[in-house]
């Protein structure tokens, strides 16, 4: 049996990651004679990320019957579209160097990433193996197993950049300029993924 498929897809991933401390140790030689070491305690800081694609596609899905009890399922789908996302974080370090001690210096960076890619391609494909039990006290019970594979790829876009640090050595906040970056992508954007799955079912009726 194939059954042709067509279709819209919109997908949104948000996240969010916190830093809850952590320490780093740098030690640094310049020459001739200019030692540091520096050690910067991790006092806080998160990650925040929203994801969303969306668009149109176009499939089929197959379904053989090899026996009674055994079927192979397989499926294709094709997309297109665009996808849009950004990332935002800060971090705060405490930072002091232990070799030529100088006042404690506190960092606070923030930054945010944005992009936008208008030419989004991608292809996904499973294969599934099922096993229906056909008599006895599990009729209604069938057992299987499955694959998935994913492409992405992505080949026209724009990433845009912006941080901000504000730095601290006493009582006085010191901003950084802001720094705004923009890049155009080329085609370097591809995401593949794999995945197995166990499958147990359950036919009611």
């Amino acid at each position: 049996m194939i059954a042709p498929l067509v279709g819209a897809s919109y997908t949104k991933m948000h996240f969010r990651d916190r830093v809850t401390g952590g320490t780093v140790v740098q030690s640094l030689f310049i020459p001739p004679a200019t030692r540091a070491l520096f050690i910067s305690d991790i006092t806080g800081g998160g990650n925040n990320s929203e994801y969303r694609w969306y668009g149109p596609w176009v499939g089929a899905d197959f379904e053989v019957n090899v026996t009674p009890a055994w079927s192979v399922l397989a499926g294709y789908d094709y997309h297109w579209g665009r996808a849009k996302g950004k990332d935002s974080g800060n971090i705060s370090i405490h930072q002091v160097n232990a070799v030529a001690p100088r006042p404690a210096v506190n960092n606070t960076i923030s930054q945010t990433t944005n992009f936008l890619l208008t030419n989004v391609r991608g292809h996904n494909a499973n294969l599934s193996a099922m096993y229906k039990f056909m008599d006895g006290r599990f009729t209604n019970w069938s057992l299987g197993v499955s694959g998935n594979y994913s492409q992405i790829k992505a080949t026209r876009g724009t990433i845009s950049e912006s941080a901000v640090r504000i730095q601290t050595a006493g009582p006085t906040p010191t901003p950084s300029p802001q720094v705004v970056n923009e890049t155009e992508i080329p085609s370097l954007l591809k995401v593949n993924t794999y995945g197995a799955s166990f499958i147990i079912g359950y036919q009611f009726g």
